[in-house]
């Protein structure tokens, strides 16, 4: 995959973390009330670890299949 194709970490981070949510709310569990926000509102530190799972699953499991 080239460059111009890749995925990029902050697009899947900000999915993950929409779904987190959804499915948090869906199994009435409650998660922290700072997080409880929109991705581009969430503390640096989360994000910042969202990005970075977001860049290793990209590198694991998309890159990987097209080397």
């Amino acid at each position: 995959m080239g460059v111009r194709n890749r995925m990029k970490p902050e697009k899947l981070a900000k999915w993950m973390h929409e779904q987190y949510e959804e499915i948090s709310k869906k199994e009435k569990w409650e998660t922290q009330k700072k997080c409880r926000v929109e991705f581009e509102d969430l503390p640096e530190e989360n994000k910042k670890v969202m990005i970075e799972l977001a860049e290793r699953l990209i590198i694991k499991f998309i890159q990987s299949k097209t080397t």
